[in-house]
């Protein structure tokens, strides 16, 4: 089996990006590190470099594990009677965070799928947490997990990631990622699956609310100051632009909801185009009410069908004029009963598309406009003049 270590010249970059010494100098300490060791292990550049960067250095570098025949397909692995010392390989469908009842610390789960079948992997304590995020995965890669035990978890076996597991991005793909997609027709309440569906229309509901909970605020406008509804949140925030999006999609034989939630709008969901096919993970729910609908988590688009630039966010999607910035700022002041240039410039770029040299263009011609002042360190609306015959 060919070792899992990285290229030499790999780790000597990495290295060099973290203590930021030349290449060539790196060099000279591990031939010089080299001397300590037997010809039959120093004989290995690849190895002393390793060995220099984590027992010398200090530096942790993740180790991307070599595929080996030992592999077995998710289908094989829930079926086994093994429980410990398994190898298996799919695409990380989701990550998530979670925590349980006997301890506080954050845990971590992860989807995987291929071909046969998903499963779910749990890293518990923050020990094997950080290897995971360390790791550098995330959703959409193809990924090797090694050296996983077998468990149980809520009635339903998973793997665990322990002490000697891995988990890494895989240097090769055994398959394409739309092969680990459901039919609609297969779906089943509850359950989480990978589709590839095709957009037929879109629906776009917005409102504005909390950026924090995206609780609805009523009777406010985008920008204004208001105090949160939500007995969770409960604080002032700026009213936000947001959205719930609801697409129209057909596997070609059925046709299914999309339901695309404000907190990822725009996120891990972008903008969807008619036409156009995607692979959409996310869980499917059958409700009275609306009809069943698939709650989406992520969506990318389908090689060949890449999406042009532009998202439905919160945010405009059309760079904003030096009018339209010089029209909010007022309304924000007023709203806000005075505002610091700091608070001011970083709630104008989460509105709207905007540099900071934008808005301080801005904030000159609204004060030679006299339309705004400054004073005690804080952007006031300026109140208006008041013709002295009119007293």
């Amino acid at each position: 089996m060919p070792t899992s270590l990285p290229e030499t010249e790999t780790m000597l970059l990495y290295i060099e990006g973290r203590i930021g010494k030349k290449v060539a100098e790196i060099k000279k300490e591990v031939e010089e590190y080299k001397k300590n060791f037997a010809s039959v292990v120093s004989s290995s550049d690849r190895l002393m470099t390793y060995l220099y960067m984590k027992n010398v250095l200090g530096i942790e570098m993740p180790i991307i594990p070599s595929q080996t025949e030992e592999m077995q397909n998710i289908a094989d692995v829930l079926k086994s009677a093994a429980q410990s010392k398994i190898n298996t390989s799919g695409y990380l469908l989701r990550m998530w965070d979670f925590k349980t009842k006997k301890d506080s610390s954050p845990c971590k789960g992860m989807a995987i799928g291929d071909r046969t079948g998903m499963t779910e992997v749990m890293a518990f304590f923050k020990e094997r947490v950080k290897q995971v995020e360390e790791s550098g995965i995330k959703e959409g890669d193809f990924v090797l997990c090694q050296n996983m035990s077998v468990s149980e978890y809520k009635g339903k076996k998973n793997l665990t990631f322990g002490s000697g597991s891995q988990i890494a991005k895989a240097k090769e793909i055994s398959f394409k990622l739309e092969e680990v997609a459901t039919k609609v027709s297969s779906l089943k309440n509850g359950a989480s699956a990978l589709i590839q569906v095709t957009v037929l229309n879109s629906d776009e509901h917005p409102y504005f609310g909390c950026p924090d909970c995206l609780k609805k605020i009523p009777d406010v406008k985008e920008g204004q100051k208001a105090k949160c509804p939500s007995e969770k949140c409960g604080h002032e925030v700026i009213a936000t632009k947001l959205a719930f999006v609801r697409y129209l999609a057909t596997d070609g034989d059925n046709d299914l909801t999309l339901s695309v939630a404000p907190s990822r709008n725009g996120n891990s969901v972008k903008k969807m185009s008619t036409g156009k096919i995607y692979n959409v993970y996310g869980r499917y729910k059958e409700k009275e009410k609306r009809g069943s609908e698939f709650s989406v988590d992520w969506a990318k688009p389908v090689a060949g069908f890449e999406e042009e630039t532009g998202t439905t966010t919160s945010k405009s999607t059309v760079k904003a004029s030096g009018d339209m910035i010089k029209s909010k700022i007022p309304v924000l002041l007023k709203s806000w009963k005075g505002m610091t240039e700091k608070k001011l410039i970083e709630t104008c770029t989460k509105l709207m598309e905007c540099s900071e040299e934008q808005i301080t263009a801005a904030l000159k011609a609204l004060m030679k406009e006299g339309k705004i002042y400054y004073e005690n360190d804080m952007y006031h609306v300026a109140k208006p003049l008041v013709d002295k015959k009119e007293e």
